[in-house]
């Protein structure tokens, strides 16, 4: 009787493995990016955690709006937080010089940054300056 009890345990264990409990599903996070007040198209974007809270370095790239989306996965889902925000618009052409000024192209330059609210997927419009 002992055994039978065991081996249904177990096969219920299995199954319930096998099904899983059910994971969260990813969240899709839109923004934008503007120049001038103009959309920046085909511009990268990138979060990076600022210290405390949030985590992950997420990437983006912009559309013809300057919209854009960063979805979260398993292994790097974005959490609520400050974000240091890092813009770059690689030239067409070779040799060619980024629309973007150097000082929101890098992590240690950049004045940016946004936070990511518990509960909500929008993020705020990133501006940009042609003169910063």
């Amino acid at each position: 009787m002992k055994l039978a009890q065991v081996s249904a345990l177990l096969c219920a264990s299995v199954a319930l493995l096998m099904i899983g409990c059910g994971k969260a599903p990813s969240q899709t996070y839109t923004g934008k990016v503007t120049l001038d007040g103009i959309p920046l198209e085909q511009a990268g974007i990138e979060l990076r955690p600022k210290e405390g809270g949030a985590t992950g370095v997420h990437y983006g790239t912009t559309n013809a709006e300057g919209l854009f989306t960063i979805t979260e996965d398993d292994t790097n889902p974005i959490t609520p937080g400050e974000y240091t925000v890092v813009v770059d618009k690689v030239p067409t052409e070779m040799g060619g010089k980024s629309e973007v000024p150097d000082l929101y192209r890098y992590k240690e330059k950049t004045p940016l940054s946004l936070t990511v609210a518990d509960g909500s997927t929008d993020l705020a419009v990133v501006e940009l300056s042609s003169k910063p």
